[in-house]
């Protein structure tokens, strides 16, 4: 039968309790260098995160072993469906129009799925879910960190957040909800001071980046807001309201003062209206008429993971492109079957939130749809981020396919439960 598994430590597998907890800080790593991959590379090894990647496969591998046998836990229905997505990227291969540029892309997609693998197997519980949580927000205030050096460099110039922008606001962005996410669950310390100020720093990472597609997705993110300071007293409520209003405006007044280049940055956001009702979206309208074109093409089955930049250079534009639209990429590339197959991982991912506590279910649903929202200006369909978003979602209360037996799990065993049972949740899942 289906049903939304709850999490207890009865499910989990494995011998040796502390090296699926050195797994669980590995993954940690690993979504701790998603926002920053792009800024550090090792010579003969490439970024951080395959790094990462590389060293927690092996150890995960280990950590299964029980008996003599590896035994993994029921696959989840996310799961699944990312595995046919993949192969179907990977087939995509063999009616390519250029090969050579699937290969890679096709590879991309494997890692991938094997990082969604690694969530679903070792994170089902509400402890190391939230471990991973903290580290993406972490990793986010890294990469803002290196933004601002480079702001405060001599020769820094606007826009200059040390990857692209667009992509730099949009991961700040969804770490609203996920920072939110975070002290609605509880604790305290020094993550907890962090979490609650992450909002405003990402005002100024969307002034630094002015992108405008990023701050479309930060105004969907900060929809979690409220839902964050539900349950703060009303000292840390008007706390919070002064620390926001007080970022928007040293963000869009006292910062151009000190900086300015950042001049052409808020006349940029500021232009978000005028662009979305009377231009092109920077051209992005263009892009997507000849993206359609190439579609059309070959609708059912695409042109081939990877394959479809080159061929927008055959059209006016002139030149290689992206489809700056992530459902479009996909459609170019995979045909509509990959977008069927896509859009069926989102709706299984949303699904788990039926079964989530009503208290953590607002933030994995504003998650989603800022994820979604990103997703139109952007092609992002095979960005770690992405696939972290949602196997993050699709993992607090993942729907699998076992038998029934025993007692129906009460609520209190649902992703969320009361304090107490969480923490000896977290205890056994550890």
């Amino acid at each position: 039968m289906l049903r939304n598994e709850r999490i207890d430590a009865a499910v989990a597998v494995g011998a040796d309790p502390r090296l699926r907890a050195v797994v669980v800080y590995l993954l940690a790593l690993f979504v701790f260098t998603l926002p920053i991959e792009e800024l550090v590379f090792l010579p003969g090894l490439g970024s951080l995160t395959r790094l990462v990647g590389l060293v927690t496969m092996p150890l995960a591998l280990l950590a299964l072993v029980e008996g003599g046998r590896v035994r993994f836990r029921v696959p989840t229905f996310f799961w699944l469906a990312s595995a046919v997505f993949v192969l179907w990227n990977v087939l995509s291969y063999f009616w390519s129009v250029d090969p050579s540029r699937t290969l890679g892309p096709a590879i991309t997609s494997v890692q991938l799925l094997i990082f969604v693998w690694l969530v679903s197997e070792f994170c089902r519980s509400t402890g190391t879910l939230a471990v991973l949580m903290q580290a993406f927000v972490l990793g986010n205030y890294a990469s803002l960190a290196v933004a601002m050096f480079l702001l405060f460099q001599a020769t820094g110039a606007a826009r200059a957040t040390g990857r692209d922008p667009n992509e730099f606001a949009t991961v700040l962005a969804l770490g609203i909800p996920i920072a939110a996410w975070l002290v609605a669950r509880g604790g305290g310390g020094v993550f907890r001071v962090l979490n609650i100020a992450y909002p405003v720093f990402v005002v100024l990472g969307i002034v630094l980046s002015a992108s405008r597609g990023g701050l479309l997705v930060a105004v969907v993110a900060l929809l979690a807001i409220p839902f964050m300071i539900a349950g703060m007293g009303v000292v840390r409520r008007l706390v919070l309201g002064v620390l926001l209003t007080a970022a928007v405006a040293l963000a869009f007044s006292a910062v151009p003062r000190l900086f300015p280049q950042l001049h052409a940055n808020l006349d940029r956001l500021g232009d978000v209206g005028v662009e979305l009702t009377e231009g092109t979206l920077t051209g992005r309208t263009l892009i997507w008429r000849e993206g359609v074109r190439i579609f059309q093409s070959s609708p059912l089955v695409g042109v081939g993971l990877g394959a479809a930049s080159p061929l927008y250079a055959e059209t006016m534009l002139g030149r290689e492109r992206v489809a700056h639209n992530t459902f479009l990429q996909i459609a170019t590339e995979t045909g509509g079957v990959g977008v069927v197959l896509f859009l069926v991982m989102i709706v299984l991912a949303a699904v788990g939130t039926v079964n989530m506590h009503r208290s953590f279910r607002p933030f994995a649903l504003i998650l989603l749809a800022a994820m979604v929202v990103g997703m139109m200006p952007l092609s992002i369909g095979t960005k770690k981020f992405t696939w972290f978003a949602l196997a993050l979602v699709a993992n607090q209360a993942p729907v699998v396919m076992t038998v029934a037996h025993g007692r129906r799990p009460s609520l209190a065993d649902r992703v969320g439960g009361s304090p107490r049972d969480r923490g000896h949740r977290d205890a056994q899942s550890a």
